[in-house]
């Protein structure tokens, strides 16, 4: 069994960090996307990941949502992958030894999106297992899949994660305040496709903030039937000020009450995504 299985059968609540690529893009100047910061910034990214432990979280993201070949080739990146990705993981690392936790480090998966001028990644299933080897062989404790709007993609990342490692995999959606996909797929029918597949946990994350997590999470609380769920939202919906992404102010009191009302829902994964910071982390392991 995992660290991070044996820490689900503890039956308590493992918190997650927050957004670390917006943390980092708006704490680095001129990156092409947060994934660069693995290059040009290092000390950022520890930073970024140690303030994320310091306040609570006992699993944190690698660096790498966006490191995969199609989406790095559009920054004229590619040729860099390996070394993003096997520094991503080093800095996670790094950040844990340096805060003196055992926190868990997820590989961050993110899916592929429709970039124009990016090459040589039709084949989606070939890029996911790209981006899982690297991240495997480097020594990721789990892989998080996370922020797709397709479902059927999510399961291409699945199976080529999972063709690769035995390392547990948190497969995450992201919903909207109908507990709906942007292709219409119910939180309840994603939640019986991805149980198929046997991920350790899955659930909501990103999106439209708290209350579209919560609404998928009622969605298929009754149906879990004790099948770990995770809830990882945005603050909010983000807006662009003068030619930088602003996200909602969301007080360290509202992500409490979000927890609470998460875990009540059967959520044993819970964190944050872009717009979250350590002091919502904090709120989160301190609870109302």
């Amino acid at each position: 069994m995992s660290r991070f299985e044996e820490r689900l059968a503890e039956n308590r609540v493992i918190v997650s960090d927050g957004g670390t690529g917006a943390l980092l893009t708006a704490a680095v100047p001129r990156l092409r996307c947060p994934e660069e910061a693995n290059l040009k910034a290092p000390e950022a990214v520890i930073g970024v990941h140690t303030g994320f432990i310091r306040a609570g979280a006992e699993l944190i993201e690698t660096n790498t949502f966006g490191a995969n070949r199609r989406k790095l080739s559009a920054q004229f990146l590619d040729d860099r992958l390996e070394e993003i990705l096997e520094r991503g993981v080093k800095l996670a690392r790094e950040a844990r030894e340096v805060a003196g936790v055992p926190a868990l480090v997820g590989g961050s998966i993110g899916p592929l999106g429709d970039l124009e001028g990016s090459t040589g990644a039709e084949d989606a299933y070939a890029v996911f297992h790209e981006q899982a080897t690297l991240l495997e062989g480097r020594g990721v404790d789990l892989f998080l899949v996370e922020t797709f709007y397709d479902l059927d993609e999510l399961e291409t990342a699945i199976r080529a994660v999972q063709d690769v490692s035995a390392l547990p995999i948190v497969a995450q959606l992201t919903f909207d305040e109908d507990a709906q996909t942007l292709a219409g797929v119910s939180a309840r029918q994603a939640l019986e496709r991805l149980r198929s597949l046997e991920v350790a946990a899955a659930g909501a994350n990103c999106g439209l903030g708290p209350q579209a997590a919560l609404s998928a999470l009622s969605d298929i609380s009754e149906e879990a039937n004790g099948f770990p769920l995770t809830a990882q939202p945005n603050v909010g919906l983000p807006a662009r000020s003068g030619g930088r992404i602003v996200y909602p102010n969301a007080t360290p009191d509202y992500f409490s009450e979000f927890a609470a009302q998460a875990r009540n829902l059967g959520a044993r994964v819970i964190g944050g995504c872009c717009g979250t910071a350590p002091a919502q982390i904090a709120a989160i392991r301190g609870g109302p």
